[in-house]
């Protein structure tokens, strides 16, 4: 099933496409549940299969919707680790940055690396730029997406 998109919208052949898939699922840490199925998976582990799939292809620009969300501690470290990794260049894009478009209800968790921000709010979109001058936003949707939790002040 992983070989999939490569034999079909690649046209590669089946030994080629088991190839990619394995570097991939390393690359991934998803070798030990190559023969599983999504709903045997724990949803930590089905959100990270999911992005494997988006990345088999190798594409330009990859769109996340909230993807911290539901993730425990552990994997949603890995995961930013991971998108930094991405978007500055990783191997398995030759050292190509990939662009990262990222919903999100909370910015706080990407506050690190070398990311531009924009908001979009009620169809307005506004370029804010670096952390620094996310910071410093007047935008009312930028303070709501800066602030603690409700469940962190209790």
């Amino acid at each position: 099933m992983w070989r999939w998109p490569l034999r079909y919208q690649k046209n590669l052949p089946d030994a080629e496409a088991s190839a990619i898939v394995e570097t991939l699922l390393e690359i991934m840490e998803l070798t030990p549940f190559a023969s599983s199925t999504p709903a045997s998976l724990a949803a930590n582990w089905r959100q990270r299969t999911a992005l494997a799939r988006a990345l088999i292809l190798k594409p330009e620009l990859l769109l996340l919707d909230s993807p911290l969300g539901g993730l425990g501690a552990r994997h949603r470290q890995w995961l930013l680790q991971f998108l930094d990794q991405l978007q500055r260049g990783h191997g398995w894009f030759d050292a190509r940055p990939l662009t990262l478009v990222v919903t999100t209800d909370d910015l706080r968790p990407w506050r690190h690396g070398q990311r531009k921000f924009a908001v979009l709010h009620e169809g307005d979109f506004s370029v804010l730029g670096s952390w620094s001058e996310v910071e410093s936003a007047c935008h009312t949707a930028v303070k709501e997406l800066l602030a603690e939790p409700a469940s962190a002040t209790m």
